[in-house]
């Protein structure tokens, strides 16, 4: 319900569907209905993904529902079973409260909730790993029926999302590594060397034995095997190459050649995304309220708790409950992390928030278990008494009260709302300004694709390109405020935004930042010339 409640408050804010890629995503679904097939022939990433072409047209036409409607209230419903994926998963290395707060911090992330529900084809594909990883960690499913779902997992995430089934990919193959490296005895006893002579009042190489139904017994009779990832590289690459025409493929390949080659730029902190800086201290956030500061310094603290959390797991793994593969997933998801900070440009790709919203996938566990330890030893340093009568479940509600329930509020924007700061919310914000449209600018748009000139280029300012990009015969141009020139042939898409209040970004430098619309260069040198073709009482279309 927490799921729910969260999805359908940002998804249902509006009758039409808001976001960025999700325009895409629209689009090759009413492709799909309204030509009665899919045509699996157009070049694109999107058009590739079933979860995009088939899934979203089968339920409009079962459910006789329009396909906004599924977009805003199915597929966030079908997104709301991974909290409980996660839980089931959780619940069997770290018991029943902890699980429960640790889905309940996954979903506190606001990628959750604001910007998954954009990504359609990503929702459902990160219900499918969290599945195949549930497969995984099971050690009470026969072979025959795991193997099966497995493979079925496995196939629904490549055709659910190209992006996702790389990081799959990704964390499959290194998983299988580190168990292969996790079984070698020499490796063990190495490791165990080395803990045991810096560790205090402890002596001796010897492995501390497995105790009698530890999760460890099972680590030489893991699922992952050789073969599993074979037939999953084999089936992604045969539908990236020949259902997706290559796109997929492209895009992953280009990814791979351009961070190869800003290799140079290792040195350079601009060649990381700001968001990546600032969560390594790195860069100077612009910041001007005490609200958003103490923000900061939670957003700080649950990034601490998830490192001890992690540093406890890896210097003695085998005293948890933590199953082998769910530490090779945990040390993965560190490592991509990581992989974000040290390599240029590489999280510029993805987006920094979808990466640690994929590795809290499996590091959400450690913010709690992370924030147990970090406070009993902060009680215990400075209440030594006490700390001999506090229990666990004193130190998880310290956890939950002071930090995760703060940084659920803040998440959500409700802080900000309640004390007068700045809301970047659509559903706490009426307006802010987000690619979310009215009726007046669908109708404008329809308008505008039935009348407009073919070969004609159709300029919008930043939102309103998002709006129109979703339509590859669009093909749009940005104008911002200083804008100075445009095609002599092209016509102008103004929002309602851009006519009510009389506002336009800035610059692409400064696009936070609104100029008015007929002082702006833009509206003197260019708008001024040209003639208003079609209005509606919000937007406009100059010609």
């Amino acid at each position: 319900m927490i799921a729910i409640s969260l999805l359908w408050h940002w998804s249902l804010i509006s009758e039409y569907v808001a976001g960025y890629d999700i325009h895409h995503e629209i689009y090759y679904q009413n492709l799909v209905l309204t030509n009665s097939v899919w045509d699996y022939n157009f070049f694109s990433n999107v058009n590739s993904m079933l979860s995009v072409t088939m899934l979203g047209p089968a339920y409009s036409l079962l459910l006789n529902v329009d396909i906004v409607w599924i977009l805003k209230i199915i597929y966030p419903l079908f997104f709301s079973l991974l909290p409980m994926t996660l839980f089931q998963i959780y619940r069997k290395q770290t018991g029943d409260r902890v699980a429960f707060y640790a889905v309940f911090f996954f979903m506190s992330f606001s990628f959750f909730f604001s910007e998954a529900p954009q990504l359609a084809r990503q929702e459902t594909a990160e219900l499918f790993f969290a599945l195949l990883v549930l497969s995984l960690l099971d050690r009470t499913m026969a072979p025959t029926r795991r193997a099966l779902l497995l493979i079925i997992w496995g196939f629904s995430i490549t055709v659910s999302h190209y992006g996702l089934s790389y990081f799959v990919l990704f964390y499959l193959a290194l998983s299988a590594i580190l168990l292969s490296l996790m079984r070698n005895r020499t490796l063990r006893e190495l490791w165990q060397h080395l803990k045991t002579r810096f560790s205090q009042g402890r002596r001796g190489t010897e492995i501390d034995p497995p105790l009698l139904n530890h999760p460890w017994t099972v680590l030489n009779t893991s699922p992952l095997t050789m073969t599993y990832l074979a037939i999953f590289i084999t089936f992604a690459l045969a539908w990236y190459m020949y259902v997706g025409s290559g796109s997929p493929l492209n895009s992953i390949v280009n990814i791979g050649r351009h961070t190869y080659q800003t290799l140079s730029d290792f040195f350079i902190p601009e060649a990381r995304e700001p968001a990546v800086l600032m969560a390594v201290g790195l860069a100077s956030p612009e910041i001007i309220s005490i609200q958003r500061n103490i923000y900061l310094v939670v957003q700080y603290l649950t990034q601490f708790f998830i490192v001890v959390g992690v540093i406890k797991l890896i210097s003695n793994p085998q005293k948890t409950r933590f199953q082998p593969l769910f530490v090779a997933l945990t040390l993965i998801s560190s490592l991509l992390l990581l992989l974000c900070i040290v390599l240029p440009y590489f999280s510029r790709y993805f987006n920094i928030s979808r990466i640690y919203h994929i590795t809290l996938l499996f590091l959400a566990p450690f913010c709690v278990l992370g924030g147990i330890a970090v406070f009993r030893w902060l009680v215990k340093a400075v209440r030594p008494r006490f700390s001999r009568f506090a229990n666990e479940p004193v130190f998880l509600r310290m956890v939950v009260i002071l930090i995760m329930v703060p940084y659920f509020l803040f998440s959500t924007a409700f802080i900000y709302a309640v004390t007068g700061d700045t809301v970047n919310s659509i559903t706490l914000n009426p307006r802010f300004d987000f690619p979310r449209y009215s009726k007046q600018d669908v109708y404008s748009k329809d308008w505008l694709l039935l009348n407009k000139e073919t070969g004609s280029p159709v300029y919008a300012d930043w939102y309103g390109e998002k709006w129109l990009v979703g339509d590859p015969r669009w093909g749009p141009l940005i104008f911002f405020g200083n804008s100075e020139y445009v095609r002599d042939n092209a016509y102008l898409f103004l929002r309602s935004l851009n006519v009510k209040r009389g506002e336009v970004k800035e610059s692409p430098e400064e696009f936070r930042k609104y100029v008015n619309l007929q002082n702006s260069p833009f509206g003197e040198k260019v708008l001024a010339r040209r003639s208003k073709i079609y209005t509606n009482g919000g937007a406009e279309v100059y010609h």
